[in-house]
């Protein structure tokens, strides 16, 4: 279930410069969440126009980081998910920590679906794998 939708400036990141904060977002998820398993971290990216994209009024270099992740962590969870996604995206961009936001927004487990299930709640996620039979779904389409 977890969400992640980096909005960044149109050009500065290039097709094949996408992959890399992709893997480094779903290898800090499953790290800092205890091992979620990676087919279920998503990560898309989108880019805006220089003229669309403003922070105190003035056109902005700034990428955002906004994700969504299932309710109930932990502080400590939460708070190792921002820092450390922060830290990957600053090594991987080389942008400067003036120009990364990184957010989270948390979403109640059962207001939530994958794989056609209602999302277990946190401390719950190995157990939900085995009895919906999850644990050889495929990491992309529906088995």
């Amino acid at each position: 279930m977890p969400f992640y939708r980096a909005t960044v400036p149109q050009g500065s990141l290039f097709r094949d410069q996408k992959r890399e904060p992709a893997l480094a977002i779903t290898d800090v998820h499953c790290t800092r969440t205890g091992g979620t398993p990676r087919r279920f971290v998503h990560a898309v990216f989108t880019e805006f126009w220089t003229d669309d994209g403003f922070s105190g009024g003035e056109p902005s270099t700034v990428s955002m980081i906004i994700g969504l992740i299932r309710g109930g962590r932990a502080e400590e969870v939460r708070f190792g998910l921002v820092a450390r996604i922060t830290d990957r995206w600053r090594e991987i961009t080389g942008q400067s920590s003036a120009d990364v936001l990184v957010a989270l927004h948390e979403v109640r487990p059962r207001d939530a679906m994958e794989w056609g299930v209602l999302l277990p709640e946190d401390g719950a996620g190995t157990a939900w794998i085995a009895e919906h039979d999850l644990a050889l779904a495929p990491a992309t389409g529906r088995a």
